[in-house]
């Protein structure tokens, strides 16, 4: 069927907001389209999301509609927590587990309910999730084209098809903290590491059994994320060459740079808070919701501030607050301007993004996650990363091979040294050449993003693809 109005699209997405977020933000630049039928299928866990996005992007009479499908089966943080792994067992140094990422599969989800979500609603382009291989089989059941939602580096799609066996002494092994290029000492590391992730994927218990599943139900080959450039018609990434290691581009891989939803002023949403930012120059301090601070890290970062940072430079820092911290905050800050200075909140009603764009946000301390690092990018902010996990020793190390932030506790990683982050601090937030350079640098690379188009241009492309769908069945 060929529609003549509206255009329909569907996303098929994790519940994940490290996976979510891009999707969302080209829901919504989809939704300021007029005549768009807009599709998103996920699991429950998504809807609230999804129902928040439509009232603030819909409040105002549209031709365009949103409509939420829940896909039946076990989200990925469900999955994790029923085989009894935290937040915390996600941590590890450097190298020492980064090949055991392949150990902590997804449970099973079978392709029928994404293929009977596509059938009806039948589709005139669908953009999956990269991670999301139940819908990517579905596609491929069903022989249509879709695109690929990318939310991390370009690299993760380009997988192992490098040139010259590049994947496995160029590029440093996936959470190695190795740093690029690879000094020529460590290259047999790098490789041992890179044959032993192999190893551990392809006699993963859970990896075979879903490949014997999926080919007992008719679905041949192995896991579509193995190739993902093979099936999927283009692959949207968030990613530009200068924010990642030197790479061959595929054809029908698109960079349009970081794709983040606008969000509105932080005046128009907390006032006390903007009032707040207005007063001076500001660090943001955020490590995701995965992350859980121990009462060592909670004084090496509290002390690491203290050492590095001038009187009138404020921090802002999202701690989730428990009782056992409060004894050393009221130790290091004892003072009524010491928490003046100190904004320290479990929560921030406002989008970080927003925040990372006030003009008194200088820069941003991070765990090193894909949103993190695309936002600070975009944001034009120098970047501290705490690196604590898998790709985040990836991106600490990126962000210092291309100069738009430093790997703040590279010598003790997971773990925070006060006089190490202090160091890393002062480097892109103290006064000093330095400093200026990261700031330079940072502007540069935030006009890169921005020239390469973001959602709006990642849209435009999805329409593009749309309507030649439309016109080749209209044309056989």
């Amino acid at each position: 069927m060929v529609h003549d109005t509206p255009t329909v699209i569907l996303f098929v997405t994790n519940s994940e907001s490290g996976q979510a977020n891009t999707i969302l933000a080209l829901v919504a630049e989809l939704l300021s389209r007029p005549d768009t039928e807009v599709h998103v299928a996920s699991f429950a866990a998504l809807e609230k999301r999804v129902a928040a996005l439509r009232n603030n992007v819909l409040s105002q009479p549209s031709s365009s509609s949103l409509t939420f499908h829940t896909i039946h089966g076990v989200d990925m943080n469900t999955a994790l927590r029923q085989r009894g792994i935290r937040d915390e067992d996600l941590i590890h140094s450097p190298t020492t587990k980064s090949y055991k990422a392949y150990d902590i599969a997804s449970s099973i989800v079978t392709a029928w309910s994404c293929e009977d979500i596509i059938r009806t609603t039948d589709p005139d382009m669908s953009v999956i999730d990269y991670l999301f291989n139940p819908a990517r089989d579905a596609a491929t059941c069903l022989d249509i084209p879709y695109i690929l939602s990318n939310p991390s580096s370009a690299l993760d799609v380009i997988g192992t098809d490098h040139p010259r066996l590049k994947f496995f002494w160029y590029y440093p092994a996936f959470g190695s903290g190795l740093p690029f290029p690879i000094p020529l000492r460590k290259i047999w590391k790098n490789i041992k590491m890179k044959l032993r992730m192999l190893y551990s994927y392809l006699t993963a218990r859970e990896i075979s059994a879903l490949v014997k599943y999926r080919n007992s139900h008719g679905i041949f080959g192995r896991l579509p994320h193995e190739t993902p450039l093979r099936k999927a018609t283009e692959v949207i990434s968030p990613d530009i060459v200068d924010l990642d290691f030197p790479f061959k581009q595929p054809s029908n891989l698109r960079l349009y740079g970081p794709i983040v939803l606008d969000g509105l002023p932080v005046r128009d949403l907390d006032p006390q808070l903007s009032d707040w930012l207005d007063a001076g120059p500001t660090v943001l301090m955020s490590m995701g919701t995965h992350f859980t601070y121990t009462r060592a890290q909670v004084r090496a970062v509290l002390r690491g501030f203290l050492i590095a940072l001038d009187q009138k430079t404020r921090v802002l820092w999202k701690l989730p607050r428990d009782s056992s911290f409060n004894d050393i905050i009221d130790e290091l800050l004892p003072g009524i301007e010491d928490k003046e200075r100190f904004k320290i909140v479990d929560w921030i009603p406002v989008d970080p993004f927003s925040i990372m764009t006030h003009r008194n946000v200088m820069a941003f301390v991070h765990h090193g996650g894909a949103n993190s690092y695309f936002e600070a990018a975009l944001a034009a902010l120098p970047q501290v990363i705490l690196a604590q996990w898998y790709d985040l020793y990836d991106n600490a190390t990126r962000a210092e091979y291309r100069r738009i932030g430093i790997y703040g506790n590279k010598g003790v990683a997971p773990d925070i040294d006060a006089d190490e982050f202090a160091a890393a601090l002062r480097r892109v937030a103290g006064p000093g050449r330095e400093a200026e350079d990261y700031r330079t640098r940072a502007l540069e690379v935030s006009g890169l993003c921005r020239a390469a188009g973001g959602r709006r241009a990642a849209v435009d492309r999805i329409l593009e693809l749309s309507t030649q769908h439309q016109r080749k069945i209209r044309d056989s």
